[in-house]
């Protein structure tokens, strides 16, 4: 049996619209959003929580949130596979990494609708992918945070902890 692993799925904080003629990819947070993932910081430290690594989507507004997070890791990387939609090769190779790493706290830092598809997946092992299912998902507001417990595969793991922007702005009160 693989060890429990504690996943944290963190959206990115609010970011910019994009300009006329740029890329998504380069929309970066508004200072809004740096608030937003700072006081996400805080009310992750309130909790007690720390990374072994923390991965995040090469998209700018997912690079500057890690960036804010940064403190709570022990190490940070850029994962590809979080700038898009997951799928059964990004979950085993995760799962997979994790293992070998021996990696026991780990956060990732992307987008929705992703973010909330792959946490959906892990905890009711229902891909949105399948045909009978209707679409589902557990949605992440911007800077926000689900945490997750268990084994990184679909069914497995528990939701522990539900993070909205209301109850991130309580605990980073305190």
């Amino acid at each position: 049996m693989t060890e429990a692993v504690e996943l944290w799925l963190v959206r990115h904080a609010e970011a910019r619209d994009a300009r006329p003629g740029e890329s998504d990819a380069a929309r970066a947070l508004t200072e809004r959003g740096v608030r937003g993932a700072r006081r996400l910081r805080r009310a992750l430290r309130r909790l007690g929580a720390s990374f072994d690594r923390l991965d995040h989507s090469p998209l700018l507004r997912a690079v500057e949130t890690a960036d804010v997070l940064a403190p709570l890791a022990s190490a940070t990387r850029v994962n590809a596979g979080l700038a898009r939609e997951p799928g059964p090769e990004f979950l085993s190779d995760l799962a997979s990494e994790v293992a070998r790493s021996h990696v026991a706290r780990l956060a990732l830092v992307g987008h929705e609708p992703w973010l909330g598809q792959l946490a959906f997946w892990l905890v009711s092992g229902w891909s949105v992918r399948e045909p009978a299912r209707q679409p589902a998902w557990l949605a992440l507001e911007k800077g926000g945070a689900l945490r997750l417990r268990g084994e990184i595969a679909p069914g497995r793991m528990r939701l522990e902890h539900a993070l909205d922007s209301e109850t991130v702005r309580a605990l980073a009160r305190r």
